[in-house]
């Protein structure tokens, strides 16, 4: 792949986020990873320009202090320069309503935390997949 998309994940449990690393570099997804606490910080990287918003995939939970996944997903969509940003979910939650918002919101996907293998393997091929198939939107 020429130009791998960069990957942001916002979450808020350092527990989540040393996994989640361990199997990136484990299974070889082959992009780069950024790591932001909560939907605020997302926002400001992404703003920032730190990262090309056209070519980020964004991985949120939904339940962070500050700006939890829906109030992103909400941001997001109405910024004009970022509502295009491709955002997947992995949360805990089990409520019903969060997860119809969230895919009204237009995320790509949707990924319990409970489904997921200790090692993560599953949701780093699914990443690797997607980020090998889809085409991006262009800015």
């Amino acid at each position: 792949m020429a130009n791998p998309p960069h990957l942001l994940v916002v979450e808020d449990d350092p527990l989540h986020i040393k996994s989640f690393r361990y199997a990136a570099e484990t299974y070889d997804l082959r992009c780069p990873v950024s790591t932001v606490q909560n939907g605020v910080e997302a926002l400001e990287r992404l703003r920032s320009g730190a990262t090309t918003a056209s070519n980020t995939v964004v991985l949120t939970d939904l339940e962070m202090p500050r700006m939890g996944g829906l109030g992103l997903l909400r941001e997001l969509r109405a910024d004009p320069a970022l509502r295009t940003t491709v955002v997947f979910v992995v949360s805990s939650t089990d409520d019903r309503d969060s997860v119809r918002e969230a895919y009204e919101l237009g995320i790509a996907g949707f990924v319990r935390k409970s489904s997921l293998t200790p090692d993560r393997r599953h949701l780093i091929q699914l990443l690797r997949d997607f980020t090998h198939l889809v085409t991006l939107p262009t800015p």
